[in-house]
């Protein structure tokens, strides 16, 4: 697990590679600390296998943050080749029309940063 926020592009990359534990999420919520009020924020998830969340915990702590996030989003790509999540992140989009949310497959890195940083 990896995370990643440059401030001069407002842009924050994470990598999600197995069970998702509270010690990443904790690394998460750190960087969340750094964002102005009014920051807006493009996000870019790598997820080359996800093995769910080893405690209710993290679970827990991953929803506070994704709903914490959410009012700076202006763009948020996944990058996968696990279909139900690129279905899930398609109807998530659905429920915020005012950020855009998109997929790539894995072997489609850099093509989604490019999407990202347009």
């Amino acid at each position: 697990m990896q995370v990643d926020f440059d401030a001069k592009e407002s842009l924050l990359v994470y990598t999600i590679d197995g069970v998702i534990d509270k010690s990443f999420m904790d690394e998460l919520r750190a960087f969340q600390s750094r964002l102005e009020p009014d920051q807006k924020l493009r996000v870019l998830v790598i997820v080359p296998q996800f093995g769910g969340y080893r405690s209710f915990a993290a679970a827990k702590s991953a929803f506070l943050f994704d709903s914490k996030i959410l009012p700076h989003l202006t763009n948020y790509v996944m990058v996968t080749y696990l279909r139900w999540l690129q279905y899930l992140i398609k109807m998530i989009g659905l429920f915020f029309p005012k950020i855009e949310f998109t997929t790539f497959d894995l072997d489609q890195r850099e093509l989604a940063l490019k999407w990202l940083k347009k």
